[in-house]
């Protein structure tokens, strides 16, 4: 998770692996301890310039990973914990069609960084 300027809203990226012989859906994510929201979103970059679409479902394919990243698919996460520091953990819920629930924690970094 990008460390948040202020009250700005942050992005976190998850990588997520399928060990089963079928597709499963990434449809929803909660930050239980933000206040605000936790979304899907996408960028899409027209003409030249970016913007931020929220998506409702990502697809994980079978015996294959699904990648975020700052330039595709995130979870945009509004109004995130204050006082947030690198290296923090944030605790997420990932709700999968077919997989149920999944807790993970994602790791708070320096935007532009990765560490």
């Amino acid at each position: 998770m990008l460390l948040p300027f202020g009250t700005d809203d942050s992005a976190a990226f998850f990588r997520v692996r399928n060990t089963g012989d079928k597709d499963d859906e990434l449809i929803g994510v909660e930050a239980p301890t933000a206040g605000g929201r936790a979304m899907l979103s996408r960028t899409v970059v027209k003409n030249g310039a970016g913007s931020m679409g929220m998506v409702g479902s990502a697809t994980v394919p079978a015996r294959g990973t699904l990648e975020m990243s700052p330039h595709d698919l995130d979870v945009m996460v509004s109004a995130p914990p204050r006082g947030l520091r690198v290296g923090d953990r944030v605790p997420f819920v990932l709700r999968f069609r077919e997989s149920g629930t999944v807790r993970a924690e994602a790791v708070v970094v320096r935007p532009g960084t990765g560490s």
